[in-house]
């Protein structure tokens, strides 16, 4: 009974506010209990097996040396009884080359898309063919704020009127400058 009584203060220090049972279980076990109970069950269940076996009759006996000639004898029924039969081999309905050409066709037309793709295959002409005017106009108005500022320069206004200034030659003779990749 302190026991419980511990066991319950404790628990309530660390839960204060969840309702705790107050009251003794209304069961209890006698003393020592539970210590002899597997061999007391184990003890029962092996009587009750040799009870059951000495109240119960013989159905069934084997005659004198029926295991030992056992595998002989079910070899010979089997090797008897064993019958052959060869199944139909089926046919193809298409022939095996014609599935090696189909996969071969589709690895290489995978592997040209593939290489079609790749960037290293592309020119800087090719590349600057697919960028509008107005891409290009925006990136030379940012590099030019970037590499020389002016001090004249008050807006954005007037970076755009000195690229508007600019001849086709101009940003020609630019774009066919090295420049180097790492600022893409």
């Amino acid at each position: 009974m302190v026991r419980q009584k511990a066991i319950l203060e404790e628990l309530r220090g660390l839960e204060p506010d969840f309702p705790w049972p107050v009251a003794p279980p209304p069961f209890s076990l006698p003393e020592g209990y539970l210590e002899g109970l597997s061999a007391r069950v184990l003890s029962q269940v092996r009587d009750e097996e040799l009870l059951d076996r000495a109240t119960r009759p013989e159905i069934f006996r084997t005659p004198e040396g029926y295991f030992a000639s056992l595998p002989e004898t079910v070899l010979e029924q089997v090797r008897k009884e064993t019958r052959v039969i060869q199944l139909p081999r089926p046919r193809a309905r298409i022939p095996s080359w014609v599935a090696a050409a189909v996969i071969a066709v589709f690895v290489s037309v995978s592997g040209l898309l593939w290489l079609a793709d790749y960037p290293g295959t592309h020119t800087l002409d090719s590349q600057l063919a697919g960028i509008s005017d107005s891409t290009i106009q925006l990136y030379l108005t940012n590099q030019l704020d970037l590499e020389a500022p002016s001090e004249d320069v008050e807006s954005p206004d007037v970076s755009l009127h000195v690229i508007q200034k600019l001849t086709n030659q101009e940003i020609e003779q630019y774009l066919n400058e090295d420049i180097p990749y790492s600022i893409y």
